[in-house]
């Protein structure tokens, strides 16, 4: 959902809010406490996931500053050429809001996790990206039944 390069403000209270939850759910072993802090983390998170950073997004809201612009007609010229351009600037918003909207509702983007919120501990104290170490995976279980894989194959 965000930038590799999108830096969390972190000056939000909920963010840091989050952090120190997510540090004490890891910490205790008491299931109602974790449940409890859980449920606030959720919300939290929930909140973030309003929060949308995409080249679409920019785009749009570039587009509206200049449509802002392009709409203060001027009284004593001739406003020919502003009013055509006004009229370029909307048809560009329309087709920014058409394709923010396409963005928003690709499965892989509405669907998708923000690594940074399920993973905090990769996040310097400034919110900017410090990185992980080692990254493991499960293997692709399914195919290992499959008996036309080859015994080369089997070995990745």
């Amino acid at each position: 959902k965000f930038d590799i390069n999108y830096e969390f403000d972190m000056r939000r209270k909920d963010l840091k809010e989050y952090l120190a939850l997510v540090k004490k759910y890891k910490s205790t072993n008491n299931k109602r406490i974790k449940t409890d802090i859980w449920e606030k983390i959720e919300k939290i998170k929930s909140s973030f996931d309003d929060i949308v950073s995409s080249p679409e997004l920019k785009q749009l809201k570039l587009l509206e500053k200049e449509l802002k612009k392009a709409s203060q007609i001027s009284l004593f010229e001739d406003d020919t050429i502003e009013r055509i351009r006004y009229e370029q600037v909307q048809k560009q918003v329309k087709e920014a809001k058409k394709k923010l909207g396409v963005r928003l509702k690709n499965p892989m983007y509405s669907g998708g996790m923000e690594w940074r919120m399920e993973f905090p501990e990769i996040l310097g104290d400034n919110g900017e990206f410090i990185g992980f170490d080692l990254l493991i995976g499960n293997p692709p279980y399914i195919f290992s039944k499959n008996q036309s894989f080859t015994e080369e194959m089997k070995t990745y």
